[in-house]
């Protein structure tokens, strides 16, 4: 049988694959911006000799290679079960798990992924690979800084979720900065006619992750966001089971035959968010408060929530029912996301009214309630979910949103009716039982708790 000359990427797309230079990618794969199959193979040997990894870590970064050992593979489909569509969506699940099988994964992605799932693995030696695991993916991507391509956005967006792992605050924010960056020298939000459906639905989902984490990712660092108002954006993400069954070559699906999805309805969340924190950068900088103006702002987005909430139709509505749905099509992890965030959302709109030194205002009574109800009904959630296989949220960043929950309720425990004292209390518990279940995975809830 004769050995194909065409690397993978245009094998799988069914095009013509030529190339200019011996050693470098193909004309279509340049032209595209993405790593080509024949490029990243010569690749692999000649990055380990320039990371300068301390002697353990090099030699655990070494033994990564082609063909990649189960361990490693058993590492991958940990990422897509505990972190992929959770709190970034990058990848098309078949296309990256054939590609780490044929060996053309970016080893930079590779890393990055096998760093941030080991400690979900129930072998502890494979856990202990981790923070190594974590060193070459680093390595890897500051060695290849310079490579303007989609696989270093994705890469730099995981690499900054392990860094928030390890409570590197500005680590995680100089990453995400660079993946940002990197996404608008691609024009991510444009894309290319020439992409078949994966890659263009990739491309949005990689620029709408971006979109997301430079909002939080500027709110947590009070820094400017990159991404401006008014910047072309693309279509929102495609529903998460059209995207998974989507096949290599198929053309990009039309508007008419688009879906929404959960991660659809989490950008106009996000969007909603990112009023909410103008409204909270406004409260921190501004000394002397025009009470009628944030009055008129939180009575807004709270009418705008509560219609977000009314639209999600049945089988998006948090119950007991719709977890157990959604875990079964493996969305529940997602889902449950997805709720805890709204709640999140809403507590941190009405937070300011908790404070009984405030001034009165005509709504803030109200406003305090409701607070109160969203971490009540977050705490709810997380129950619901710890109850379902394959549902509970365990990314770390629900560690910082359970905390203002426990807030909330720890302020009604000490200033609320004596008859919700024991119902706050098993509220507080059931927080607390979670963050001590998260502090098994991830090292910097030890900064929040």
């Amino acid at each position: 049988m004769r050995t194909s000359t065409a690397c993978f990427q245009c094998r799988t797309a069914k095009r013509k694959c030529t190339r200019d230079q011996r050693n470098g990618p193909c004309k279509q794969c340049h032209q595209r911006q993405v790593s080509c199959s024949k490029a990243i193979v010569r690749q692999h040997s000649q990055q380990i000799n320039v990371l300068n990894l301390p002697s353990p870590a090099e030699a655990v970064v070494e033994a990564v290679r082609h063909p990649y050992s189960t361990e490693v593979l058993d590492l991958v489909d940990l990422y897509f079960d505990y972190i992929h569509d959770k709190p970034h969506i990058l990848f098309h699940e078949p296309t990256l798990k054939t590609s780490v099988r044929n060996g053309s994964v970016s080893r930079t992605v590779l890393l990055s992924l096998i760093a941030i799932s080991a400690r979900f693995s129930d072998n502890p030696a494979v856990r202990a690979l981790g923070p190594a695991y974590a060193q070459g993916s680093k390595a890897c991507f500051k060695a290849d800084l310079e490579n303007v391509c989609i696989e270093n956005t994705q890469a730099a967006i995981v690499i900054a979720n392990i860094c928030l792992a390890e409570g590197d605050s500005r680590a995680e924010s100089l990453y995400y900065a660079l993946a940002i960056r990197i996404a608008q020298m691609l024009d991510l939000a444009s894309g290319n006619e020439d992409d078949d459906g994966i890659t263009r639905e990739v491309k949005r989902r990689v620029w709408w992750t971006c979109f997301i984490v430079d909002i939080w990712s500027s709110g947590g660092g009070s820094l400017a966001r990159q991404l401006q108002v008014g910047e072309h954006q693309p279509r929102l993400p495609l529903e998460e089971i059209a995207f998974l069954e989507l096949r290599p070559g198929e053309r990009d699906l039309n508007d008419t035959a688009w879906k929404t999805g959960i991660w659809s309805h989490m950008v106009r969340m996000i969007e909603l968010y990112k009023e909410i924190q103008d409204l909270l950068r406004y409260l921190v900088a501004t000394t002397q408060w025009d009470e009628d103006f944030i009055e008129n702002t939180v009575h807004g987005l709270a009418v705008r929530l509560l219609a977000f909430e009314e639209r999600l139709g049945p089988e998006l509505t948090f119950s007991a029912e719709n977890v157990a749905r959604h875990a079964r099509r493996g969305t529940g992890r997602l889902f449950t996301g997805f709720h805890l965030g709204y709640q999140y959302y809403c507590m941190v709109l009405f937070y300011q009214y908790l404070d009984k030194s405030r001034p009165s205002t005509r709504n803030g009574a109200a406003y305090a309630d409701r607070c109160k109800l969203h971490a009540r009904r977050f705490c709810d959630i997380l129950r619901t979910a710890r109850q379902c296989p394959k549902a509970e949220a365990l990314h770390n960043i629900n560690a910082h949103i359970t905390i203002v929950s426990s807030s909330v309720l720890l302020h009604n425990y000490m200033f609320g009716d004596a008859s919700e004292l024991a119902d706050t209390q098993a509220r507080l518990e059931s927080n607390l039982e979670f963050m001590v279940k998260l502090r098994r995975y991830w090292p910097s809830v030890e900064l929040v708790a």
